[in-house]
């Protein structure tokens, strides 16, 4: 069948219409139209979210926004009505002002919803959308903990296709080749060579940062649930030469970038940023020259040290924004707005507002941000979800590309007050903080205020988690300690991907000293320590 007369028969349908299991296995989709279904997005956005709306919430009997929007006596009348005074965005905010919203906790079903006299409680299983057809699943945070598990869509991955495919061209390195450096399954990484394949970019290498082999059964089973998907997948990976690079081992990616730009001039890295600092870090060591890099990178704040690192090498940074539930949600743009991590919302897909809330990890006040899916095919249902991120929103004028397509709303500064991310990997705050209050204690001895978990940045903007242990505690079993936290934190602690990438570059360390204390004298269970200026946040 012709891929363009799919492509146009799914444009038409406004493509999220459609099951498009055969499109997504079989055919690519071109640059123009990614373009198409972009400005499209953008221009049918208030249609798509009272769609979004009347289709997977008032048609749901089940669904938790429904509840509370009967709680709140608030009709679907009457959110037409607020869309058209106020637009998206001021409807969403009288609707949080009504009690119309989900933080993290709520949605991982950790803490009960209570709106108006009324209490709920949900899991995550009731935020799906009860109309789409999971393919596979993956899990957020690359685990099987707290993580999240999401069965994955065909318009998911098409939604993350398109996004890329115009930031690819945005920053000009659509067609250079591209490695990647990531680890494997279950986590929603796996998804990337299909990502890739949609629009035409054949990766060139798969450095994996674990060694489970991407076709290994097992890994398999979750992640792809139908037989011909599980033709396609290995179609498409047995092209990828596969090799297993830890990450002490960054020099044999830098070594492929010099040779690579030797020969071809120019090429990309998929990886994570603190991977990308350690690429730059292993040539400056062995004196690689790899200009006009660019480093593709996600999953970990893009700080300012950080960028410095990268760019000091004279290679460029794609920072993308993206996260397991929603999907793509944003990228930087080529022109340096003088903010580390600034990107471009990609507002055809998503809404988002803040709010503000006591955080008690932190010991602060916090504006989340709340997202609301506006496309078919968002594995969940978000009518103003928090993820447990926040930071600046703004809108402003840069006068690249990507504005041209209509993403003018910048977010950057993004920060997670619910989970700590190092090397690639999530972990949820709160398992630890309450790992070490109340097992620890029971296990080693003293109380919960003999410790706490900090979280430093070292050189060249990296991260380094330890708990420190106060001397009130007399044995100091530093190898057990790590084990209980791990056992604890997951259900499968040998096979966890997040413990054994960090266990390649002892991320964890048991420390003896007295916990860190803030300004203003209190002692916090989770406590960051930041190299420049020493103070905690």
């Amino acid at each position: 069948m012709n891929p363009l007369k799919i492509s146009k028969k799914l444009y038409n349908l406004n493509l999220n219409l459609l099951n498009v299991k055969r499109f997504i296995l079989n055919e690519r989709i071109s640059l123009r139209e990614c373009k198409e279904i972009v400005k499209e997005g953008i221009a049918k956005r208030e249609d798509n979210f009272l769609s979004v709306i009347k289709d997977r919430i008032y048609a749901h009997n089940k669904s938790p926004y429904l509840k509370l929007l009967k709680l709140s006596r608030i009709s679907y009348e009457d959110i037409e009505k607020m869309v058209s005074r106020e637009g998206i965005e001021g409807a969403l905010r009288i609707l949080k002002e009504e009690g119309i919203y989900i933080t993290c906790e709520e949605f991982k079903g950790k803490k009960n919803i209570e709106r108006k006299g009324g209490s709920f409680s949900f899991s995550q299983k009731d935020f799906v959308d009860p109309f789409n057809n999971g393919l596979g699943e993956v899990y957020g945070g690359a685990s099987m903990g707290s993580a999240t598990s999401m069965h994955w869509t065909s318009e998911y991955v098409m939604q993350k296709a398109v996004h890329l495919a115009v930031a690819l061209e945005a920053h000009g390195c659509l067609e250079a080749p591209l490695a990647l450096w990531l680890p494997t399954l279950p986590s929603q990484i796996g998804l990337a060579p299909f990502i890739l394949q949609k629009i035409g970019v054949e990766p060139k290498a798969w450095f994996s940062q674990t060694k489970m082999f991407p076709l290994e059964p097992l890994a398999y089973k979750a992640f792809f649930t139908l037989n011909n998907i599980r033709s396609r997948r290995a179609h498409v990976c047995n092209e990828i030469p596969f090799k297993y690079v830890g990450l002490q081992d960054a020099h044999v990616i830098a070594e492929w970038a010099a040779r690579t730009i030797k020969d071809c001039m120019v090429c990309s890295i998929r990886t994570f940023v603190s991977g990308a600092v350690r690429i730059c870090v292993a040539a400056k060591e062995r004196n690689l020259d790899i200009r006009n890099t660019t480093f593709i990178v996600s999953s970990e704040p893009l700080t300012e040290s950080r960028r410095k690192e990268i760019e000091g090498c004279g290679c460029k940074i794609i920072h993308t924004y993206s996260a397991t539930e929603p999907g793509f949600i944003g990228c930087s743009c080529n022109h340096n707005s003088g903010q580390a991590g600034d990107v471009h919302f990609f507002k055809d897909s998503f809404a988002i507002i803040k709010y503000s809330r006591w955080v008690d990890s932190i010991g602060q006040i916090v504006e989340p941000f709340l997202f609301t899916s506006l496309y078919r095919g968002c594995p969940f249902v978000m009518l103003n979800m928090e993820l447990g991120d926040y930071g600046v929103i703004e809108k402003k004028q840069c006068g690249c590309l990507l504005e041209s397509y209509g993403f003018d709303d910048h977010i950057y500064n993004i920060r997670s007050h619910e989970k700590i991310t190092a090397e690639g990997m999530k972990c949820n705050i709160n398992d630890i903080l309450n790992i070490i209050d109340s097992k620890f204690p029971k296990e080693f001895g003293g109380a919960s205020i003999d410790y706490q978990f900090v979280e430093e940045e070292i050189e060249h903007g990296l991260r380094k988690l330890a708990i420190f242990v106060s001397p009130r505690v007399k044995d100091l079993n530093k190898e057990r300690m790590k084990q209980v936290l791990f056992d604890s934190i997951s259900a499968n602690a040998h096979k966890d991907m997040r413990i054994k990438i960090w266990q390649q570059v002892n991320l964890l360390e048991i420390k003896r000293g007295y916990p860190y204390a803030t300004e203003r004298g209190k002692t916090p269970f989770y406590y960051k320590k930041l190299m420049n200026h020493g103070l905690g946040l």
